[in-house]
């Protein structure tokens, strides 16, 4: 068990997740999304946890990494932009389950390949840069991350391929998530409300992506003195979490710890 799902639904082969992720893969290659087969359950569609997130990391890892390269592989696999992203969010994932030497040494790898590879095109640039700097965040590099954010003329770029919105919503997080570590509240705020915006309108209210810019949200609004305000949105989100995730999910509990402390920020006011 490693996702959301409830009874019988949750325990499934890992050999089985693999293969449909496989499947799904190679049925929607067109979906930029389809990365997201192999680290969220494609039944309740929240993230994977746990032992589960590493193992099914490693495996798309490895499949992208060993992909042939034969004519009739080439038109449905994955290219090198999106093993070198696979690469930086099974870093993410390792990094989540404390293997930070490995972890390390995967988005040194990835980073490398980016820079001598190349893309095949700007929207790939632009994800990669999203993503890179999310591994940054999560090695406690605010500062790093968010000189790839500010770099290149990012946003510009973002805009000049039309602004599709799964990349804002990455972008604008990724800013949030940077300025918030880096103790610049006030200007993290009005990204991560964008955030909250833009996840709600590409994810739905209740997704993952969304849950976790949300709780970021209401932080931010602790962390600027309106302890009340972020007190509500945290209860309301942690309700939200423990009827769609479960109690137990990991995600559930982080906010919990989150409430806790603005609990007590309030009762120390």
């Amino acid at each position: 068990r490693g996702c959301a799902c409830r009874g019988a639904s949750g325990w499934v082969h890992v050999d089985c997740l693999a293969a449909l992720a496989t499947h799904e893969e190679w049925m929607i290659f067109q979906d930029r999304g389809r990365l997201s087969r192999w680290s969220h359950c494609s039944t309740c569609r929240e993230p994977h946890t746990g032992a589960l997130d590493v193992e099914l990391s490693r495996r798309q890892w490895r499949r992208l990494r060993d992909s042939s390269s034969s004519e009739e592989e080439e038109q449905h696999m994955p290219r090198d932009d999106d093993a070198r992203r696979a690469l930086h969010l099974l870093a993410m994932v390792l990094r989540r389950a404390e293997e930070h030497e490995a972890a390390n040494a995967l988005d040194e790898l990835a980073s490398r390949g980016l820079e001598r590879g190349g893309l095949r095109d700007d929207l790939g640039v632009i994800r990669a840069a999203i993503t890179r700097a999310s591994a940054l965040n999560n090695q406690s590099r605010p500062a790093d991350a968010l000189d790839v954010l500010t770099g290149g003329d990012l946003r510009g770029r973002i805009a000049r391929c039309g602004n599709p919105i799964d990349v804002r919503s990455g972008y604008t997080y990724a800013m949030a998530e940077a300025l918030a570590s880096l103790r610049r509240d006030a200007e993290a705020m009005p990204y991560a409300a964008e955030s909250v915006a833009l996840a709600e309108e590409c994810y739905g209210p209740e997704a993952g992506p969304t849950l976790s810019s949300k709780r970021l949200h209401a932080a931010l609004f602790a962390c600027t003195g309106r302890l009340a305000e972020g007190k509500v949105m945290l209860e309301r989100l942690l309700a939200t979490q423990t009827r769609v995730l479960g109690a137990d999910h990991p995600h559930t509990g982080y906010t919990r710890e989150v409430l806790d402390q603005v609990v007590r920020a309030v009762h120390g006011a």
